[in-house]
């Protein structure tokens, strides 16, 4: 794959040449390479890291080649992009970086740890004042999202070096942080929770009074994401009950084949505005994951309108309060999952009930707030230039999570252990 530099494009009014900050993104996904939970946190947060003023450039190495078009048209605007083939050799990629990026950046901001060597290299060469890491899905004992035992070990050496080379580690929940102080050994101060977040639900109408419920899968399907669970609930919940309907990518044919004589209806990988409007359509989300390190696509169900009926792991005890805004199971315990489906078919007062309870929880996680949690992280001196005024900061005393109540109190009792 041939490397890709788009020209500079604006974003906004240009911040004075004493106060600019720039942002450096090192990802595996960015559209329209590839498009899962990594490139809708992207698509979401990095416009508006740029609205506020930060100059923008994107290196993306894509885990897997192929382009995905159908969302070529909803590419964020940033600064520039770069594209590097990610099964060129190490030594190769660099050269490539090298003929893209600026001399010096204020910051770093790495998303997968497969490119921790970019990041040793710009903090060796003094070309960066700060790396931060974003561990999105750390491996722990016990499990990994890679499918090979190989993939696993070596996901995990590549968080060491690049967490060994960062300031400070962002992490999606209070579990991942865990997760961190378990297996890395990091200690509270190097790392900062701030949740993902989720749009604004647009949801005009309440759930169906009849009929066959509407329920989602989202996600791609791997034993890890309770594949055989998943395979339980859809033989045992009669056609009355519920109509499923599953969103992401699939691992082979030997997948294709498990579902041919289930009641699933398979959409495959879609734009995200297609997955909204599909969660903006349905009664109910459901997740038979194993492990979550934050659940990103439960909370934009919720946003949306969609019931969360899950598994009581990872962090989604911090997402969803049981019989108020969602149900959570015992981890495997799909004839649970299929009792709640029944309760809720036969008792739409009670869907009706945890779906606003669910927005509402929602709402608590923006994208702004989340993206101001951020900046105080990539540019933690920003309130030092007093000539640039577009950044609207707390107070000097301020510690990430402290938004009020609920989950998030949580969160920022966390923080405030870890606030030096």
């Amino acid at each position: 794959m041939a490397s890709l530099s788009l020209p500079a494009l604006a974003f906004g009014p240009a911040p004075s040449a004493s106060c600019a900050r720039s942002l450096l993104v090192l990802t595996s996904e960015y559209a329209p390479y590839t498009w899962g939970g990594l490139g809708t946190y992207l698509h979401h947060a990095l416009p508006l890291v740029a609205a506020s003023g930060v100059e923008v450039d994107v290196v993306v190495s894509p885990t897997y080649a192929a382009e995905f078009p159908d969302v070529g048209h909803e590419v964020p605007q940033i600064e520039s992009l770069c594209v590097i083939d990610s099964r060129l050799a190490q030594t190769r990629q660099l050269e490539m970086f090298d003929s893209y990026a600026r001399s010096w950046y204020d910051s770093v901001f790495i998303q997968d740890a497969s490119l921790a060597h970019i990041a040793v290299a710009l903090r060796r060469q003094g070309r960066c004042e700060r790396v931060v890491a974003a561990a999105h899905l750390p491996s722990y004992s016990g499990f990994s999202y890679f499918d090979r035992p190989l993939e696993d070990v070596q996901a995990q050496a590549e968080e060491a070096l690049l967490f060994r080379h960062s300031d400070v580690v962002v992490v999606p929940s209070a579990f991942a942080a865990d997760i961190l102080l378990r297996v890395h050994r990091l200690s509270r101060a190097e790392i900062r929770v701030i949740p993902l977040a989720a749009p604004v639900s647009q949801r005009t109408h309440a759930h169906s009074v009849a009929g066959p419920m509407r329920v989602c899968v989202v996600g791609r399907l791997a034993k890890q994401k309770g594949l055989a669970q998943l395979c339980e609930v859809l033989d045992a919940t009669p056609g009355h009950v519920a109509r499923f309907t599953h969103i992401g990518r699939e691992l082979d044919q030997r997948d294709r084949l498990l579902f041919e004589s289930r009641p699933l209806e398979m959409l495959g990988q879609v734009a995200h505005r297609v997955v909204l409007e599909r969660l903006l359509q349905a009664d109910v989300l459901l997740s038979t994951s194993l492990h979550e390190t934050f659940g990103l696509a439960v909370l934009e169900a919720m946003a949306c309108g969609a019931v969360p009926v899950a598994f009581n792991c990872g962090a989604l005890p911090e997402l969803i309060e049981d019989e108020v805004d969602g149900f959570l199971l015992s981890v495997g315990d799909s004839h649970g999952m299929v009792r709640v489906l029944g309760e809720l078919a036969r008792c739409r007062e009670t869907l009706e009930r945890c779906r606003m309870a669910a927005v509402a929880k929602a709402r608590r996680y923006g994208w702004q707030a989340h993206v101001d949690d951020l900046i105080l992280q990539l540019f933690p001196n920003e309130h030092r230039c007093p000539s640039r005024n577009r950044l609207v900061f707390p107070p000097a005393d301020h510690r990430v999570g402290h938004r009020g109540p609920g989950p998030r109190s949580q969160l920022a009792a966390t923080n405030a252990e870890a606030a030096p």
